[in-house]
């Protein structure tokens, strides 16, 4: 942080905690959730601040640093001037019990800091967005010129031009919208020039997931089996499933002489249609491991949607499986075909919100 930072928290008596996590220090315990590997070395950008005045406690947790830019610098005439745009969720009477394992620095001064802030550039095109519905397409941005906005959204190969702009009279801000329904040419980009400075955003797909499903990242392009079947196995291997085609080349051995990741032996008998099966089966127990702990908690709706939906979904990829693997031998179909049906019973008793 800025020295004048850490200064500013030590005039207020504020306590800098130490978080312990060292990567190679297999005692470490100050982890961020019960998954992060010690060998994860990676810092999450997200701040969390305690506040507490007598019994009154509020906790943020935000992208917000501790700096002028996020939190504003006060005028003369005490108007505050923010230079972000930050998201922050601020719960009241809060206590986190990770701040209970967390150490005070020795000294404060011990924290990292810098003597002078980086400089800021002097952008044209301070902020922009492009959202999508499925119906229209949303454009804003905010530029400091007072030339002319050039927009043009890319759509495949092909660039459509945004023809006009409504422009505000404070805050220079830009908007457009306009019509654009065809989903089989979704928006992927908007390039915003503002004299001699180009900026490109992505367009926020902001359609219903069902809408969403069939929409191919625009780096794909190929036979839509082909797709299908990518779609089928990166939703297999988000509930911890791996069903690749044995075609698709040996898997390195080690040492032992055996394939990485393979726990049998070199004698083992073990018939590789149940090893499939098996898979097919572990992903179905990891859907329903999921459904088991929302059920232990007060879940928004919505979460349990997304679960309902991810078992249809899992249910037509496991059919779709039985079919490829059914062409290739008989008995390799049986793990995808028992593991939809195990899946559809499971879901003829989901319980609702």
């Amino acid at each position: 942080m800025p020295e004048t930072t850490l200064h500013s928290l030590t005039e207020v008596n504020a306590t800098l905690l130490h978080l312990r996590h060292e990567p190679n220090d297999s005692e470490a315990t100050d982890l961020f959730h019960e998954e992060h590997r010690h060998a994860d070395d990676r810092w999450s950008h997200a701040k969390v601040y305690s506040f507490r005045r007598g019994n009154s406690r509020r906790l943020l947790v935000t992208s917000t640093n501790f700096s002028p830019a996020a939190w504003g610098r006060q005028k003369h005439n005490g108007e505050l001037t923010i230079d972000n745009f930050e998201l922050g969720v601020c719960i009241e009477q809060a206590v986190w019990p990770l701040f209970d394992n967390l150490e005070p620095f020795e000294r404060a001064h011990d924290a990292a800091t810098v003597s002078e802030l980086s400089g800021r550039g002097s952008a044209l095109i301070l902020w922009a967005r492009a959202v999508w519905d499925g119906k229209r397409i949303d454009v804003a941005c905010r530029c400091e010129a007072k030339g002319d906005l050039k927009g043009e959204i890319k759509s495949g190969v092909e660039w459509t031009p945004i023809t006009s702009w409504t422009s505000g009279d404070r805050d220079n801000l830009h908007t457009a919208r306009f019509p654009w329904t065809d989903s089989e040419r979704p928006p992927l980009l908007v390039h915003l020039t503002c004299e001699e400075e180009t900026v490109s955003i992505p367009v926020f797909d902001e359609r219903p997931s069902r809408d969403r499903e069939d929409t191919l990242p625009p780096e794909l392009d190929g036979d839509p089996e082909d797709m299908q079947r990518m779609r089928d196995e990166l939703l297999f291997e988000e509930y911890g499933g791996r069903v690749a085609d044995e075609d698709e080349g040996e898997a390195p051995r080690n040492g032992d002489g055996k394939k990485n990741g393979d726990s049998r032996s070199p004698d083992s008998y073990t018939v590789p249609a149940f090893d499939l099966a098996r898979q097919h089966l572990r992903v179905v127990e990891n859907w329903a491991e999921r459904v088991k702990r929302i059920g232990t908690r007060d879940a928004e709706e919505f979460e349990r949607e997304l679960l309902r939906r991810d078992g249809e979904l899992l249910i037509e990829a496991f059919k779709r499986q039985t079919e490829r693997e059914g062409e290739k031998e008989a008995a390799r179909a049986i793990g995808p075909k028992l593991a939809a049906e195990e899946l559809t019973l499971r879901l003829k008793h989901f319980r609702e919100a």
